[in-house]
C-alpha cells in the first residue's frame, strides 16, 4: 500500500558485479546487501498487511506473513548455500593445470554449463512469475474500472515513495480548492499523528501488536511517533484516513476491486461537498498502494 515501493527489478547475473565477483555469480556482500532490502521491503508489505486486513482478518494476515517470512528466509539460506559451495568450487578450480583434457569437457567447464542451465531456469522462473503478477494486476485494474466508469471516474497514479495515501489525499484536497503547503505528505503526517494522540480512545481498539493484542502506553506513543517519522516513511491506513477524515471534516471513499467502497468520515459531513475519493490497489507496483481517483472530464 503504500509493500509504495518501485518496481522490481531482476538483476542481471551475468554481468560482472565490477567487485571481483566472478562471471556469472553474485557475491557474498552483493547477496547479502540484496537480502537486507528484500527483508526491509518484506516487513513493510507485512505491517501495512496487518494494518489493512481489519480485525476479522487478523489470523488470516497473521498465517499468510508468516509463510512470507518463512519462504524469504529459506530461499536467503539456499542461496548462501549455493553461495559457499559455488566459492568452494571456485577455490578448487584455482589449483587445477592448464592442461586441456584430451576428453570431453573439464571440470570447469562443466560448472559453467551447469550454472547457465541454473541460471536459464531462474530466468524462466521468474518470467512466469512476472507475467503472473501483471494478470493479476490486470484484473485488479479492470475491476475497478468496472466499478468507476459507471460513476464517471477514472484513476489518477500517484507515486510510490512510501507516501502514496498522503499524497493521494493531497491531491484530492486541491480538486476542493485547499491545497496544502509542500511537502503536503509532511504536513497530513502531522496531522494524523497528532488527532490519533488526541482521540487515543477511539483509535486503540483498532491498533494492534503482531500478536493481535491492544498497544501498550508506550507502543501507541511509538506508533503516533512512526507516522510523522522521516527515516521510517510507515504506510498509513485506515486510522489515518479515518483521522485525516475528521480534520479535514470530509468523507473519505477508498475504492477497491475486491470490496465494496469504504467510506470514512464524520456523520455530520455533507458527502456532496466534502467528498475525497482513493483507490486501494493489492498488486499494483509492489502492492498495497492508493491512488487518486477524479472524475472523467
Amino acid at each position: 500500500g503504500e509493500r509504495e515501493r518501485a518496481e522490481m527489478e531482476i538483476p542481471d547475473r551475468d554481468v560482472e558485479e565490477g567487485n571481483g565477483a566472478p562471471l556469472g555469480r553474485e557475491s557474498a556482500g552483493k547477496m547479502k546487501q540484496r537480502h537486507h532490502h528484500e527483508k526491509k521491503a518484506l516487513k513493510q508489505e507485512c505491517n501495512q498487511m496487518l494494518e489493512t486486513c481489519g480485525k476479522k482478518g487478523k489470523n488470516e494476515a497473521k498465517a499468510k506473513i508468516k509463510e512470507m517470512e518463512t519462504a524469504l528466509n529459506q530461499r536467503h539460506e539456499a542461496e548462501l548455500r549455493d553461495l559457499e559451495t559455488e566459492s568452494h568450487e571456485a577455490a578448487a578450480d584455482s589449483f587445477e593445470t592448464m592442461e586441456i583434457a584430451e576428453k570431453g569437457p573439464t571440470r570447469k567447464e562443466k560448472k559453467l554449463k551447469k550454472q547457465k542451465e541454473t541460471q536459464e531456469i531462474n530466468r524462466e522462473r521468474l518470467a512466469a512469475e512476472l507475467e503472473n503478477l501483471v494478470d493479476l494486476r490486470q484484473i485488479e485494474c479492470d475491476k475497478l474500472e468496472a466499478k468507476l466508469s459507471p460513476l464517471n471516474l477514472i484513476i489518477k497514479e500517484i507515486r510510490a515513495d512510501g507516501h502514496c495515501l498522503y499524497h493521494a489525499i493531497a491531491d484530492q484536497l486541491e480538486l476542493l480548492g485547499e491545497p496544502l503547503p509542500q511537502p503536503a505528505y509532511i504536513t497530513l503526517r502531522q496531522q494524523a499523528s497528532d488527532y490519533i494522540r488526541q482521540h487515543r480512545d477511539d483509535f486503540a481498539p483498532f491498533l494492534l501488536t503482531d500478536d493481535g493484542d491492544t498497544l501498550s502506553d508506550d507502543q501507541f506513543e511509538d506508533h503516533c511517533d512512526a507516522i510523522v517519522s522521516q527515516q521510517i516513511a510507515v504506510w498509513g491506513g485506515q486510522p489515518e484516513i479515518s483521522a485525516l477524515a475528521s480534520v479535514h471534516k470530509c468523507q473519505i471513499v477508498v475504492y477497491s476491486a475486491e470490496s465494496e467502497p469504504i467510506i470514512m468520515g464524520p456523520a455530520e459531513v455533507d458527502p456532496d461537498n466534502r467528498k475525497l475519493r482513493l483507490s486501494f490497489h493489492k498488486y499494483i507496483l509492489m502492492g498495497n498502494h492508493f491512488n487518486s481517483v477524479i472524475a472523467n472530464k
